[in-house]
């Protein structure tokens, strides 16, 4: 696995792969939507520029407007069951304020959402049977490196069970008997409006963005 921060060029370990697997490279290069190896599922870019990503092409988001969007429809065609594993590399500019990556959830509409907080440390909130389960992983990121980042979520046992990997390597992990709430909103990515006056934008580049339908594991 990979060192808790590693370097642009080290590999990673992140949650092994299985046939089912979306991966979205961002090697287009243009336009306003990148397509995964397989199926049709787009991403839809507002705000976001063509760069130079960990391998290939990657975007570069402004911290501002830019967002990354899979639309709800296209989520639960991914992810019917719930479980599921969501990652991709992401190089925060820095850590002035909160940076979001990945995030299904508003005030009004309770769901889901992982975010990097002003230290440094990764954080994943789940709610649902009126309550919130809230991890804060043990490892930090650093600024202007590339670092993998990964959440999971099982509800095959009929609880909540979630995770943080951090490039490659568990970072935080914890259970709720309970099940998350559903909602019927897209998926966002390096973007988190939890309501009009806390609406969070990422700053930096996103690269290799993976969506799994089960919680996996290192390795």
């Amino acid at each position: 696995p990979a060192p808790a921060a590693a370097p642009p060029d080290a590999p990673a370990a992140p949650p092994a792969a299985s046939s089912r697997t979306h991966v979205w490279a961002f090697e287009e290069g243009r336009g306003t939507l990148s397509l995964p190896n397989e199926g049709v599922q787009p991403l839809h870019l507002a705000g976001v520029k063509w760069t130079e990503g960990r391998n290939g092409g990657g975007l570069l988001l402004d911290g501002v407007n830019s967002r990354v969007r899979l639309d709800a429809a296209d989520w639960q065609t991914l992810a019917s069951t719930n479980s599921f594993t969501l990652s991709a590399w992401v190089r925060a500019t820095d850590f002035k304020e909160a940076q979001p990556v990945f995030s299904r959830q508003t005030e009004a509409r309770k769901g889901w959402v992982m975010t990097a907080n002003t230290a440094g440390n990764v954080l994943l909130e789940v709610r649902g049977g009126g309550d919130k389960l809230r991890l804060v992983s043990k490892d930090v990121l650093s600024p202007e490196t590339w670092h993998h980042l990964a959440m999971t979520l099982d509800v095959s046992s009929g609880t909540t069970r979630a995770a943080i990997y951090v490039d490659g390597l568990l970072s935080a992990s914890g259970e709720a008997p309970w099940l998350p709430e559903g909602n019927d909103l897209p998926m966002l990515i390096g973007a988190y409006r939890w309501s009009a006056s806390y609406d969070l934008h990422f700053d930096g580049r996103l690269d290799s963005v993976v969506v799994c339908p089960s919680a996996l594991s290192a390795g």
